[in-house]
């Protein structure tokens, strides 16, 4: 099977032109050599902030929602969107819910708001689902996490797809705040576990993180792109048309 991960959007960016934004999803990602991918994960921050209805940026979104659409239609891709930040997202996607409900010919696509498993037949995939900021007590997440498995009737799944940070994402930070536990989420996730949040990418034994897919402000010069896993095995695709922030250093006269 082979899927594709990305995260951290952040359409309707100040800085970050949105058409940019688009054209670089599109380019790298809705793609010919892609059109055989199984499922397309956006695992958080599609949105960066709350958009007005007035606001040039949503129109252009509107238009690249249905691009998105018939894209996964046409080529038999599973979307499938998780809830990011909340002061980013603002439950925002479900403008991409109900433009698919419209359409004649439909996506399959599902849009996680809450801790979930979702079960795919078709695949035999069970694949786990955590917003960011869901919870902040480590004991009650598993909590949470134990509930759901016991109603699916199984002890760990296949994926998961996260947003927020894990442990060793967070050394050296003065304030990390909430953090996921590797060790767990590896004893429960057979397969690889993707966390959106973080735009650098980085990866830790079966844990990946894909990083955002364009430069978002200063301090962001590391490769951007997205993740595509084949199989077992897994590559990260660098957009190459990410956007350009230059800082320059000047001293002396």
């Amino acid at each position: 099977m082979k899927y594709l991960v990305t995260s951290d959007i952040h359409l309707g960016h100040t800085k970050t032109p949105t058409e940019h934004i688009i054209t670089s999803f599109k380019q790298s990602i809705l793609t010919k050599e892609n059109q055989d991918a199984s499922i397309l994960f956006i695992s958080g921050d599609l949105f960066d902030s709350l958009l007005d209805l007035n606001n040039k940026d949503l129109h252009r979104i509107v238009d690249f929602f249905n691009y998105l659409l018939s894209y996964c239609t046409e080529n038999n891709i599973l979307l499938r969107v998780l809830e990011g930040t909340p002061s980013h997202d603002w439950k925002q996607s479900e403008l991409l819910v109900n433009l698919n409900n419209i359409r004649t010919h439909k996506c399959s696509l599902a849009y996680f708001k809450q801790l979930d498993i979702e079960h795919i037949p078709s695949l035999n995939k069970y694949i786990l689902y955590i917003p960011d900021e869901w919870c902040h007590d480590h004991t009650e997440l598993q909590k949470q996490i134990q509930t759901k498995l016991l109603q699916h009737g199984i002890a760990s799944v296949d994926i998961a797809i996260l947003h927020g940070q894990f442990q060793y994402q967070t050394l050296g930070k003065k304030y990390s705040g909430f953090y996921f536990q590797e060790e767990y989420f590896l004893s429960i996730v057979t397969g690889y576990i993707h966390i959106g949040h973080y735009h650098t990418y980085s990866n830790l034994k079966r844990i990946i993180a894909n990083g955002s897919l364009e430069r978002l402000a200063h301090g962001e010069e590391s490769p951007k792109g997205y993740v595509v896993v084949n199989n077992d095995k897994f590559s990260f695709i660098e957009n190459r048309n990410a956007y350009t922030y230059k800082t320059i250093i000047v001293t002396g006269k």
